[in-house]
């Protein structure tokens, strides 16, 4: 039998890197523009040279609002790429500078109010200024992502059908992370709840789902939502959860599993500090890990579900979600001592871990043998 935590948090160190992860090398897809992590901005290495042209054309045309929008969004990216996802105080700030400087020239316009939905998200006061942008610039390529989040925070289901078309059709995605929406989507058991990160896996598991009708059995929580009291009672009531609400946040996705009869999967992309949180309780079924206070027979789900998976490796940093899955099937083929199955796995494991830039850790931690 295969010990269903094996390697996972040891590998989560590098292989679950959260969603804009800096990579730093000459991995990065070339692009002119590519603001977002959705739309493939996720490497500092190519955002950063995107940084001096765009101040040079702010500095050249100071009243330019899409230019100083551009400029806002690169910056965005490049903070959360430097610092795995996280916007540091020293970012947050210059962030608001920028802000304050559009307002200066147009308080009201478009671009302004998009880019103070960015810096507030997700409080409360970031949904008012996407309503002004909304007003002001219907329409707008910009607007698709937040007015998606927006239908998931509300559950509109017929916004999100719409919203869901728009990113497939106009939003800009990164292709290789519509393929790995699919492999994530694979990864969830029938009917259940996958818990995601955010833009990167939310967004393009919602264009799959709602753009395109694929998996409408999976209820998709996005958890930097999970802090609204209102959006945990529209997740629970969804979930058919039994009880009251979980006042906390933080214990929230728990108490959901415990509370619903639908299977709640976490997607890889949380990254090693927040799967953690959830001990040896998480059993890894391709893509996500699945929660479960009793054993569960991941071996069987993975052995079924690793041949039919895209494993798109131009998914930026999660693409390196997908060694954890395969090293978890490899330990079980050699657990059994099935040659058949761990030969040719070990091999396509190699194959990817030198695309993906990984195989020195590999080594490190025992999962491939020089």
């Amino acid at each position: 039998t295969m010990d269903p935590t094996r390697h996972l948090f040891a590998i989560t160190l590098f292989a679950t890197a959260f969603l804009v992860r800096a990579q730093n090398d000459a991995s990065a897809p070339p692009s002119a523009v590519m603001n977002d992590p959705v739309q493939g901005g996720w490497h500092s290495s190519t955002l950063q040279p995107q940084v001096g042209p765009l101040q040079q054309l702010v500095e050249s045309a100071p009243a330019d609002q899409q230019a100083r929008l551009d400029l806002f969004r690169t910056e965005r990216s490049a903070a959360l790429a430097r610092n795995q996802g996280h916007i540091l105080d020293s970012d947050q700030t210059r962030l608001e500078a920028m802000t304050k400087a559009m307002s200066a020239n147009d308080p009201d316009g478009f671009e302004t109010r998009i880019a103070l939905f960015h810096l507030h998200f997700p409080k409360n006061e970031a949904w008012l200024h996407l309503e002004q942008a909304t007003h002001t610039g219907a329409g707008r390529m910009e607007l698709i992502g937040p007015q998606l989040v927006n239908a998931a925070r509300l559950g509109d289901e017929g916004a999100m059908v719409r919203h869901g078309r728009a990113m497939l059709q106009n939003g800009g995605m990164a292709p290789g992370l519509l393929s790995l929406a699919d492999d994530l989507l694979l990864s969830v058991d029938r009917n259940g709840i996958l818990v995601t990160v955010g833009e990167m896996d939310a967004y393009p598991t919602w264009a799959r789902q709602y753009g395109a009708g694929h998996r409408r059995d999976v209820l998709v929580v996005d958890q930097r939502l999970l802090a609204d009291p209102g959006y945990r009672r529209l997740i629970w009531a969804m979930a058919g959860a039994r009880g009251a609400v979980p006042g906390n946040a933080d214990r929230f996705v728990k108490d959901l599993a415990r509370s619903t009869d639908r299977p709640v999967h976490l997607s890889l992309a949380l990254g090693q500090q927040a799967l953690s949180a959830f001990g040896d309780r998480l059993y890894v079924t391709g893509l996500a890990a699945r929660y479960s206070d009793k054993p569960y027979d991941n071996a069987a789900v993975l052995v079924e579900r690793w041949p039919q998976m895209d494993k798109a490796l131009n998914a930026g940093p999660l693409s390196r979600n997908y060694l954890l899955p395969a090293a978890t099937l490899l330990q079980h083929y050699r657990s059994i001592g099935l040659e058949a199955g761990y030969a040719p796995l070990e091999h396509e494991l190699r194959q990817m871990a030198r695309a993906l830039g990984a195989t020195e850790q590999l080594y490190r931690i025992g999962v491939l043998a020089h």
